[in-house]
C-alpha cells in the first residue's frame, strides 16, 4: 500500500504517520478538526491497522437507519473493481466531499488508500470545490453538489470538473434537466451509480455524457445480476460474499450485465388495479415542475382512496401553490399524462422529511402530508 497524503483544511497527514499512532486522536490539532474530518481520519486509522470488520449505518432512505457489518474483503473487492472500471491509478488525486460516516464516504477513503491516490477531504457542502484549488482526478458527489457547480458556472470550477478522469454521482436520482446540463457542459466521464450500503457502495454505473451515454446501468467487473419474482434486482459478487442479495429495486434487464432502473417496489401505486411506479411518473413530471415550480422539491405517492384503493398524490415542498399555478399544473397533466397517472390531489408541505444523508424520506413525508390533510 502506497504512503498517501490526506489533505484536511490546512493540515496534511500521511498514512505512514497515521499508521504509527495508537489512535487518530493523537494527531496534532485533531480536536480542532470538525466532526467530518475526524470521522474520516478515525476510519483511515482503523483501516490502516488492518481491522477486518466495520459496522456501518444504512442511510435510512427506505426505512429506519440500521447498523450492518461489512467485511474488509467486501470493501477491498468494491474498491478494486471501481478502480479497474474507471481507470484509477497510483498517484491520482481524489476528493472526499461526502460524509465519511456512511458507506459512500468510507469507500472513497478505501479507494484512495488501496489504489494509492492522494486524498483531499472537505466538509459536505453544496459547492464542494469552493476550497479546493488543485486538479482532481476522481470525485464522488450527490446530485445537488454537481447541480450547484454547473449552475454557478464558475470557469475555474468547471475546468476542475472537466479535468477529472471520472466523476460519480450517487445518493439520489439524476433529473433529466441535470443530465442535459452534464451533457452540455462536461466532456469528462460522468456516471450515475447504482448501489446501497448492503452492496458496499455501487455495483453498476450509467454513463451520463459523451458517446457512451446510456439509459442502462452496466455492472462492475465480477458482478452478476438477475431478477426475483417481484421483478426486483438481485446481485451477487465478492461485495456480497458471493451470495445472492435481494434488493427492492424494480428493474428491466437488458442483458446479463446491464439493466434499466424503474424504481423502488415500495413506491408502486396500485390505483384501481393499475400499477404506477412513482419514480417513473416523477421523471415525466420533472419538466413541468421545473417550469412552474422551479427549485421546489416534489414527490409522487399513493394516497388512500375509497374508490380506487390508492390515488396518485403530488406533494410539493414549500409554501402553498397559488390557484393559478395549480390550474396550470392540471392543464399540463391533461396533456402529458395518461388519465390513471394524473395526480388527483396536490398537497404543499413547508419542508420534506429527510434522511441523515439528505435524501427525501418518502414514507415519513407522506405520513406528515396525510396528517395535515385529515
Amino acid at each position: 500500500m502506497r504512503d498517501i497524503r490526506i489533505h484536511i483544511g490546512q493540515r496534511t497527514v500521511s498514512t505512514a504517520e497515521l499508521t504509527g499512532l495508537e489512535s487518530a486522536t493523537q494527531l496534532a490539532d485533531y480536536h480542532q478538526l470538525n466532526t467530518y474530518a475526524q470521522e474520516a481520519l478515525n476510519f483511515c486509522h482503523l483501516w490502516l491497522q488492518g481491522h477486518e470488520s466495520f459496522v456501518i449505518q444504512t442511510s435510512g432512505s427506505t426505512g429506519s437507519p440500521k447498523p450492518i457489518d461489512i467485511q474488509r474483503t467486501q470493501m477491498l473487492a468494491s474498491a478494486r473493481t471501481t478502480a479497474e472500471a474507471l481507470g484509477l491509478s497510483t498517484g491520482d488525486t481524489s476528493l472526499l466531499c461526502l460524509n465519511a460516516a456512511y458507506i459512500a464516504g468510507k469507500m472513497m477513503l478505501v479507494r484512495a488508500m488501496e489504489t494509492g491516490m492522494d486524498l483531499w477531504v472537505v466538509s459536505p457542502a453544496s459547492n464542494p470545490l469552493e476550497t479546493v484549488s488543485i486538479a482532481v482526478d476522481f470525485m464522488a458527489m450527490v446530485p445537488l453538489q454537481i447541480q450547484t457547480l454547473l449552475e454557478q458556472s464558475d470557469a475555474r470550477q468547471i475546468q476542475q470538473l472537466d479535468q477529472a478522469k471520472a466523476i460519480i454521482i450517487g445518493g439520489g436520482v439524476v433529473s433529466p434537466a441535470l443530465e442535459i446540463k452534464i451533457r452540455q457542459m462536461l466532456s469528462c466521464p460522468v456516471y450515475s451509480t447504482y448501489g446501497m450500503t448492503e452492496t458496499v457502495s455501487h455495483v453498476a454505473l450509467r454513463r451520463l455524457n459523451g458517446e457512451k451515454a446510456s439509459e442502462y446501468y452496466h455492472t462492475l467487473p465480477g458482478i452478476e445480476i438477475q431478477q426475483d419474482a417481484r421483478g426486483c434486482l438481485m446481485v451477487k459478487g465478492a461485495v456480497s460474499q458471493h451470495q445472492w442479495l435481494s434488493t427492492n429495486d424494480r428493474v428491466a434487464l437488458h442483458d446479463a450485465h446491464s439493466f434499466l432502473w424503474l424504481g423502488r417496489v415500495d413506491n408502486v401505486i396500485n390505483s384501481g388495479g393499475v400499477k404506477i411506479q412513482a419514480e417513473m411518473l416523477e421523471q415525466k413530471l420533472m419538466p413541468v415542475m421545473d417550469s412552474l415550480c422551479p427549485g421546489r422539491a416534489f414527490m409522487v405517492a399513493g394516497m388512500p382512496d375509497t374508490k380506487l384503493g390508492e390515488k396518485v398524490g403530488l406533494l410539493v415542498e414549500g409554501k402553498s401553490l397559488s390557484k393559478k399555478i395549480q390550474e396550470k399544473l392540471e392543464k399540463n397533466f391533461e396533456k402529458l399524462l395518461h388519465p390513471y397517472e394524473k395526480p388527483r390531489q396536490i398537497i404543499s408541505l413547508p419542508s420534506f422529511v429527510q434522511t441523515p444523508t439528505g435524501k427525501i424520506n418518502r414514507q415519513a413525508t407522506l405520513t406528515v402530508a396525510l396528517s395535515r390533510n385529515e
